[in-house]
């Protein structure tokens, strides 16, 4: 499957970013367990422009959701409100559960 998938995702009250450990590799702590999809990491404190940095839970970044299973979905409600596909449409599987309703 291509990457290439963007998740953007509504500020969310109450979602701040992982405890750091020293002894968890940096980028682990991004990392979102969504069963079925490998790629999922949350995009908060990525520096943008004029010094500001994302919110936690303002994006999410995953590589292909058509993999998500019933359980994966369930999982998703990171406040996703809205679904960017920027994989190519030879690229997408097919669903491996049904997608909720509000996609």
């Amino acid at each position: 499957m291509g990457e290439g998938l963007a998740i953007a995702a509504g500020r969310r009250a109450g979602v701040k970013p992982p405890r750091q450990d020293a002894s968890v590799w940096p980028h682990s702590r991004r990392h979102l367990d969504w069963d079925g999809c490998f790629d999922v990491r949350d995009l908060g404190e990525l520096r943008a422009d004029e010094g500001r940095e994302t919110r936690w839970g303002a994006l999410v970044r995953a590589d292909a959701l058509d993999g998500l299973t019933a359980a994966g979905w369930a999982r998703c409600g990171h406040g996703v409100r809205t679904v960017i596909e920027l994989r190519e449409p030879g690229e997408r599987g097919e669903d491996a559960a049904p997608p909720p309703r509000w996609m």
